[in-house]
């Protein structure tokens, strides 16, 4: 298991670096915003796939999720925005990241519970 979470975490930490290196740098911190928002889809939708494991959710939750989506640089970059007195981009991070978060986790537990149900309509 923890060979699984290892491996999963290193795929999620390359793919974090690929996303930052092709989004690039901007004033406003979007490539750790896409990251965030797409690992609340990730997580989500990983948590209600039908037929998968319990051990297979651990790896790709914990491990390449939780190497993919990163709060620490959410919370440095808003410091830095804090810090430049630039409210404006500050507010608007904070509130597209959290507001973000819950719809994409939401739409990622929806498309998993779509997927399941039809995965059950097929199997009758």
């Amino acid at each position: 298991m923890y060979l699984s979470i290892g491996l999963c975490g290193a795929l999620g930490a390359v793919c974090r670096y690929a996303i930052s290196c092709w989004v690039g740098m901007h004033p406003f911190p979007l490539s750790t915003l896409a990251v965030n928002l797409a690992g609340c889809f990730a997580l989500a939708l990983a948590g209600n796939l039908p037929g998968v494991p319990q051990k297979v959710r651990t790896a790709v939750g914990t491990g390449f999720v939780g190497a993919f989506t990163t709060f620490s640089t959410f919370s440095k970059e808003n410091a830095a925005l804090l810090l430049g007195q630039s409210y404006a981009l500050l507010t608007l991070n904070i509130a597209a990241s959290v507001l973000g978060g819950l719809i994409a986790a939401y739409a990622g537990t929806h498309c998993g519970r779509m997927l399941c149900a039809r995965a059950r309509e097929e199997q009758k």
